[in-house]
Formats: C-alpha cells, structure tokens, sequence
C-alpha cells in the first residue's frame, strides 16, 4: 500500500513569508548602511578632503583653510573704526610668520590638514600654534586625526575647562566641557600635568581615532581651553568630511 503525501499549500506559503520579510529587511539594512555609514577606504576619505583643503586654499590664499567658520565666531570688533572695520590675524606679523611656519611643515610633509589651533579665540592677537591631520589607521583600519600642537603659556596656569562643541552638516550635534587637568588623566599617554608655570610649554603630537561609526557627511569642530580666570588661551577648529 503506497504511502500518500498531503501537501498543504497553505503551510508553504506562511513559511515562506518570514523569508522574504527577513530579505527585504537585509536589503533595507544594506541599503541604509551603504547610503549613511559607508565611506568607503581610508583613500578615498583622504582624498575627499585633500580636495576640500585645496579648494578652501584657492578660495582663501591669503586667510587659511578654515577662515569662513574662524571669522563668523571670533573677529573682534576694532574700537576706533567700529562695526565695519575689524581686527584680522593677518595685520598681525607674529600671526603671519607662524602661519607660513606651519604650512610649510604640511606641505613639506604632504599631510592633508583638516585643523587649526591658535593661541587664543581673539582674531588679531593671537598665532598658529599647530594643526591637525587625517591619515589612514594603519594599525586599526579606517582613518584618524593627529594633532600637532606647540603652544608656550604666557602666565602661570593653575587649572580650567576643555570645552567642546560639534555640527554635523552644520546643525548642532553635540557639546561639552570637562576639566582640563583631569582630561587625560586615565590615559596611559597623559599629557596634561597641572599646574603650570608661566613660559611652560605644550609641545603635543597625539593621535585620535575617527570613528568607523559615524555617518557621512561634513564635521565642524570648535574647541578651546580657558584658564582659572576664565580667559580663553587655546583654542581649535577642524572641518572634514566622511
């Protein structure tokens, strides 16, 4: 006596719906990492932004790589001209010579700059006194900034605050501030050793990883240090694009 099968479409196709609900929810996965969290290799990001440098270089020859953003936050008013004239770190012969210093050392080294840090926020009375770079993470993958900062206190510096503030396709994305003592103080490479005495110098190189998961797009960093007065002595800006 044969042995009959009964094949009941009904149960076939009910199985077959969590499959293809399971595929179409991969591809949109897929599809969202891809348009959102996919920046391709480190060269390519590299070369986005040696790109961006170069065209901000043309734009501004005779102002830097991140001047738009540096003259909306920090130019100072002049107190004899008024609202329409105003002070520029490029009246500055201190400013000037510290910026070709610094350019020559990209350029000599073919780094691609996303950064700048000054010795101060006050547009006129301050110099360059390092930059920041992105280079791929050989050691980890993707890429990373590197910071190279030599910058020598004036007074004698007994503690303050880091703050740091962050725009993300030029909307705001994130802000906060620490205590600049304690910033790196369970780091296994410290830096920062308070207090300081007057002409006591920072002279940095640090690396800092990017991370893999942040989605494309274009970064804006404004960052500064102040001191125990309050006054800000240090301060930063980077822009680039993942």
């Amino acid at each position: 006596m044969g042995i009959k099968r009964i094949c009941n479409p009904g149960v076939m196709y009910t199985r077959r719906i969590p499959a293809a609900l399971l595929f179409i929810f991969c591809c949109m996965i897929f599809s969202v990492y891809v348009t959102y969290f996919n920046h391709g290799p480190p060269e390519d990001i590299m070369a986005r932004n040696r790109q961006q440098q170069h065209g901000a270089e043309s734009d501004n020859e005779d102002k830097g790589l991140h001047v738009a953003k540096r003259d909306e936050l920090n130019a100072v008013e002049n107190e004899e001209g008024g609202d329409d004239e105003k002070i520029k770190d490029e009246d500055n012969p201190d400013f000037v010579e510290s910026k070709k210093l610094w350019e020559n050392f990209i350029k000599s080294n073919d780094y691609v700059s996303i950064g700048d840090l000054y010795s101060g926020c006050d547009e006129g009375d301050r110099v360059l006194v390092g930059k920041s770079i992105m280079l791929p993470d050989k050691e980890n993958g993707g890429i990373k900034a590197r910071i190279f900062l030599n910058f020598t206190f004036e007074e004698e510096y007994m503690g303050g605050e880091f703050v740091l503030e962050v725009k993300y396709n030029n909307k705001e994305l994130y802000d906060n501030h620490w205590d600049m003592c304690i910033l790196d103080e369970n780091q296994p490479d410290r830096l920062i050793f308070c207090p300081y005495e007057a002409n006591a110098q920072w002279s940095w190189v640090k690396d800092k990883k990017i991370p893999s998961y942040l989605p494309k797009g274009r970064y804006e960093t404004k960052a500064y240090v102040t001191n125990q007065d309050d006054k800000r002595i240090l301060c930063g800006y980077s822009l680039f694009i993942l």
